[in-house]
């Protein structure tokens, strides 16, 4: 390319961002683009944000469960059903012993 076809120096959209152009080479200046950064502020939401609301609505399910479990001890829903057999104490020795 000959110097008179070049482009001007100045900041250019290169790989998702901008990069800085001398009027002969790349400097390898870079900055993220401009466009970019302003749509993610707008819309999206932060790491910091969603870890928040992830732990809110653990604290808020364990608490639901926990003033259920107060509420009425005898028929609080666990999604685990535990069974224990009247003679389990008799079957463990058994087991453990050689």
């Amino acid at each position: 390319m000959e110097s008179s076809e070049q482009a001007p120096p100045g900041w250019y959209h290169q790989r998702g961002g901008l990069e800085y152009f001398d009027g002969n080479e790349w400097t390898g200046d870079r900055f993220p683009d401009p466009k970019l950064l302003q749509d993610r502020s707008a819309g999206g939401s932060s790491f910091a944000s969603r870890m928040v609301a992830t732990w809110a609505g653990v604290v808020l399910a364990w608490a639901t469960v926990w003033v259920g479990a107060q509420a009425d001890p005898d028929n609080i829903y666990w999604p685990v059903k535990f069974v224990v057999e009247e003679d389990a104490g008799q079957q463990l020795d058994e087991f453990l012993t050689p």
